[in-house]
């Protein structure tokens, strides 16, 4: 994730999850492989504008092709950069062409408004100086799994409590789980409508079902 310079510093909200006390509009370039657009109808990007004043528009470039790298060149190659890209493998892009003034440094904004972030390049100079393009400049924030927990799962525990179940521990209750979200009308709207297991690949069901031996 990158800010390209064409964003400007709104008025910070005080005293309430708004960060801006008037509706702001930014366009974003998000581009992956398995979405190469940004939808301005996700639900998530709905509640985190109700919840933040903050309203992201799609000016994403080349949603035709998979290809992230060759998105991001036609994004460049246009000279219209938006105010924020968000794309993955962006490093050398961004600090090649973040010291020439195309993006921003994201220092400053980091030690401002990051305070969590801050802290972790403070632990971890190691990993600030890998991002940090040839001027010392951040350009972008990366994605850092720790090692440790890469991803999680949920599950709605208002479900297992209208079934009576508990929250399962093995693959055989995952399973009994699943069939009684499925068919036990959990919603209560008598439907047999519920969608029991989400995920955006199916290579997170074989990460599920192997978190136990």
């Amino acid at each position: 994730m990158l800010t390209s310079m064409a964003v400007t510093t709104p008025a910070i909200a005080d005293g309430h999850l708004m960060i801006v006390d008037e509706p702001l509009e930014l366009n974003i370039h998000m581009h992956k492989k398995r979405y190469p657009s940004y939808d301005e109808d996700w639900p998530v990007e709905q509640e985190a504008r109700r919840l933040t004043n903050i309203h992201l528009k799609n000016a994403t470039v080349g949603s035709n092709t998979d290809n992230s790298g060759e998105a991001i060149n036609l994004l460049l190659a246009s000279g219209k950069l938006p105010d924020i890209i968000g794309t993955s493998r962006i490093k050398d892009v961004v600090n090649q062409y973040g010291p020439q003034g195309a993006f921003m440094p994201l220092n400053d904004l980091i030690d401002e408004h990051a305070p969590h972030l801050k802290a972790f390049f403070e632990k971890r100079p190691d990993i600030k100086a890998a991002i940090s393009a040839a001027d010392g400049n951040m350009y972008y924030i990366p994605y850092l799994p720790d090692g440790k927990y890469g991803r999680a799962y949920f599950i709605r525990y208002d479900w297992l409590d209208k079934l009576g179940l508990d929250l399962p521990q093995n693959v055989d209750e995952v399973k009994a789980v699943l069939e009684a979200f499925r068919d036990g009308d959990p919603n209560g709207n008598g439907l047999k409508d519920e969608v029991p297991y989400f995920a955006r690949q199916w290579e997170e069901l074989i990460r599920l079902v192997t978190l136990w031996d």
